[in-house]
């Protein structure tokens, strides 16, 4: 995203956003065409940051293709560097029979199920260590973060969207 997409969300009372990191691997990322440096999101966050956003996410995908535990764990370990407030690990379902856009990936290297769930562990365990609370499913937030406060009292909420600290009735989402 750029400088001026931050601001008009902001300006339009957006208070939280949300980054796709999925991986910082780089044969991973080109497996998926999704290439975006530690730099860009180190930038994007600092700015939204400046701008006064209230929460920033990421989100992490594991059991992409040329994943293993040792490159995940350089992620996890980016990622906790740049300090979101939450981050979602998300489970790669792979179903190139109902995803046309999948079918470019290579099943093949793709990581095994008990590698999947190595990996999956790897960051539970580097998460939690690093303070973050882990929320249950897929998300994991710092002890200060609202969600984290509303898991702890017993109000947290989940929704389709994930989980949520209160009832909303209004949604909006870009992107695909």
């Amino acid at each position: 995203t750029t400088d001026a997409h931050l601001e008009a969300l902001r300006r339009s009372g957006a208070n939280r956003v949300s980054f796709g990191v999925q991986d910082f691997h780089p044969p991973t990322q080109e497996a998926i065409e999704r290439i975006q440096t530690v730099e860009e999101t180190r930038r994007v966050t600092e700015t939204a940051r400046a701008l006064g956003f209230e929460g920033v996410n990421y989100d992490l995908i594991y059991g992409l293709p040329h994943q293993t535990v040792e490159s995940f764990e350089k992620t996890v370990e980016t990622v906790i560097a740049l300090s979101p407030d939450r981050v979602a690990l998300y489970n790669f379902a792979y179903l190139p029979k109902k995803l046309a856009h999948q079918k470019v990936i290579d099943a093949a290297a793709l990581p095994s199920g008990p590698e999947k769930f190595r990996i999956f562990t790897l960051a539970y365990e580097r998460f939690t260590a690093a303070g973050y609370v882990y929320i249950g499913m897929d998300h994991f937030a710092k002890p200060e973060d609202e969600l984290a406060r509303a898991h702890q009292k017993g109000t947290l909420r989940r929704n389709f969207m994930g989980y949520t600290t209160h009832p909303a009735k209004d949604f909006v989402g870009f992107g695909v």
